[in-house]
């Protein structure tokens, strides 16, 4: 499933982060959904937590299996966080936006502001 489905889009996207991501970066994965791709990375040791618009009953199943895993809701055209992070993916979302959409996005995703320079290879 996770390498056949989607023609290997959750293998890609991972295989990237884990080539120029350190596993010791306190990451951000926005627009989450189900969380698949990042319940992979979590395994192999990543700090990473998930959000989406809303909280769904999988993301309270999912935790049951994997209780490292951090979810929390975000909109992130309306809001930021405070908390800061050493990598923020949007793994499919941006292509959905229009251009004010977009820069909004950048916006409130510069605004978390990276804490090392070292997390990013």
């Amino acid at each position: 499933w996770y390498v056949n489905l989607h023609y290997g889009r959750f293998l890609a996207y991972n295989q990237f982060i884990q080539r120029h991501i350190n596993k010791k970066a306190k990451m951000l994965s926005i627009a989450s959904g189900r969380c698949a791709g990042e319940l992979y990375l979590l395994e192999q040791g990543y700090n990473i937590a998930c959000s989406d618009l809303k909280e769904l009953k999988i993301h309270r199943e999912v935790k049951q299996l994997f209780p490292p895993l951090r979810f929390f809701p975000l909109d992130i055209l309306r809001h930021s966080l405070q908390e800061k992070y050493d990598a923020v993916t949007a793994l499919s979302l941006i292509f959905t936006f229009d251009d004010n959409e977009l820069k909004l996005f950048f916006e409130n995703v510069s605004k978390l502001r990276f804490r090392l320079r070292s997390a990013v290879s």
